[in-house]
């Protein structure tokens, strides 16, 4: 795989992260049902650390 290729991965990756989503709202619900809201996002965020890993595999 080419460096571009790499990069290009990564920077998509990142950016399916960031963008709000379904799972964005679980982790907002949370918050507005007074639950602690970190461990929702942490868990989030590392199911998609998770996927992508997997799939650069």
């Amino acid at each position: 795989m080419t460096l571009s290729m790499f990069v290009a991965f990564w920077a998509v990756s990142i950016l399916f992260v960031i963008t709000p989503g379904a799972d964005w709202a679980y982790a907002i619900s949370a918050g507005l049902k007074g639950r602690v809201v970190m461990p929702a996002v942490a868990g989030l965020l590392s199911g998609h650390l998770i996927a992508t890993l997997v799939v650069a595999a």
